[in-house]
């Protein structure tokens, strides 16, 4: 509960021995001891408060219910498998195809990086050159003599 080691307990009556003195060293420690028992009790009353609102709550039965899957699932799985052999077989070929797939990723991201790099200069030059051969549109007056006639 503290965590406590026996050089901790040891350093604790050391110094409980020195601050109390050996005369009255047993009536404290029967005195924590009884505050111990008292605490101990009290815990043990409040668990069984809670274990009976519980009941009351009829919590034992959605416990049940979450947990009749959860057996369900271990009684196929041990009745499928019970060496466990099919199952660290899949575990390896998921593994494998993992890094497999990893592997091929980091291929066709270097080759993807290697292949927009020199089609870049190509393709800017390309456009540079399809808007120079463009013909300038007319910009002439025709607007609809319908829409010149109308005000808004």
């Amino acid at each position: 509960m503290f965590d406590l080691g026996w050089f901790e307990l040891a350093v604790v009556g050391g110094l409980l021995l020195i601050v109390v003195g050996p005369k009255d060293l047993p009536k404290v420690l029967r005195t924590v001891g009884i505050y111990m028992g008292k605490a101990r009790k009290m815990a043990r009353e409040f668990q069984k408060a809670m274990d009976d609102y519980a009941k009351d709550a009829e919590l034992d039965g959605v416990k049940k219910a979450v947990e009749a899957p959860i057996k369900a699932k271990k009684a196929v799985t041990s009745a499928l498998d019970p060496t466990g052999t099919i199952k660290k077989q899949l575990t390896e070929t998921d593994s494998a195809l993992r890094k497999t797939v990893e592997g091929k990723k980091s291929t066709d991201t270097d080759a993807n990086a290697d292949e927009k790099a020199e089609p870049e200069a190509p393709v800017a030059a390309t456009a540079a050159g399809a808007f120079a051969q463009q013909p300038e549109p007319d910009v002439s007056e025709d607007k609809p003599k319908a829409a010149a006639g109308s005000t808004l």
